[in-house]
């Protein structure tokens, strides 16, 4: 083989090594810029996710579990003679100085015999024994569970705690927080957030169009399912029709890369949304 041959082929060689080491770099560098752009984006939900967690989570349990273990809910509960006032003077401090939206006492009946409610109105004589807060608590499980209350058209997390006498359940405290510090952490974010329950509904977002609307299509009879549960008040669940594959969904023609997180409550997840194409 002549010295030009050499030459053309060393030549031919070092370009197509330039070529494809430069192709493959540049796709390494892309896969990587993507990667950590990824992990940079759940983790930046993570915390979002926490600061809930911390609003919602980190005090309320031990609040109501004090509650429960209070000697004039007690003496309410298990004398005909007793009044409410301590008791109401003790409801009225946890609601105002903890902002939340109501704290009450049950009996073994469900029926509420004392109460105190930000806007003033009493809920004494109610019965909320369907509850599942109160069927929970009424087995011995402390709980926290959303829903839509049934007076107020508010969503709201109750958190309660059996109330006993001994060894005996003998009723159920329970406090509600409102969302307005959630709604707060959510509309702080420029990417669309949605807060999503464990029947697949929208409890929370900064997408105002999205809310209390079911993420996925469900049938009549589950959509029906979930109105008769009074869980969700006087929202009927239509659907926004997203349609998930991994962590890619699409809806209406537009497609998002989806990334999410779980939350304390069972089977709910915060979910965020990014735009990557728009139906034109």
């Amino acid at each position: 083989m002549s010295n030009e041959s050499h030459f053309l082929l060393r030549t031919l060689a070092f370009v197509l090594f330039v070529f494809f080491g430069t192709s493959w770099t540049l796709h390494y560098n892309h896969s990587s810029s993507l990667g950590s752009n990824k992990r940079s984006t759940q983790s930046k939900l993570d915390i979002i996710a926490q600061q809930i967690e911390f609003e919602l989570f980190a005090k309320l349990p031990s609040l109501v579990n004090e509650l429960s273990y209070e000697s004039s809910a007690k003496k309410l509960l298990t004398s005909t003679s007793s009044n409410s006032l301590q008791l109401d003077s003790v409801l009225y401090s946890i609601r105002k100085y903890f902002k939340t939206e109501s704290c009450y006492i049950l009996n073994a009946q469900g029926i509420v015999v004392a109460s105190n409610t930000n806007d003033g109105v009493s809920i004494k004589g109610k019965n909320y024994s369907f509850r599942k807060y109160f069927s929970r608590a009424f087995k011995g499980e402390s709980s926290s569970w959303a829903a839509v209350g049934l007076r107020s058209k508010l969503r709201g997390i109750y958190f309660s705690s059996p109330i006993k006498d001994r060894q005996e359940i003998i009723g159920v405290a329970v406090i509600k927080v409102g969302l307005l510090e959630l709604d707060h952490i959510l509309n702080s974010s420029k990417q669309p957030l949605a807060l999503i329950s464990n029947d697949g509904i929208v409890f929370a977002s900064n997408q105002g169009k999205w809310l209390m609307k079911s993420l996925e299509s469900k049938t009549d009879l589950d959509r029906l399912g979930l109105i008769d549960s009074q869980k969700y008040g006087h929202y009927q669940m239509e659907s926004l029709d997203f349609i998930f594959d991994h962590d890619m969904a699409k809806r209406n023609g537009d497609f998002f890369q989806t990334y999410q997180t779980p939350m304390s409550l069972a089977g709910w997840k915060l979910v965020q949304f990014h735009l990557i194409s728009k139906i034109s």
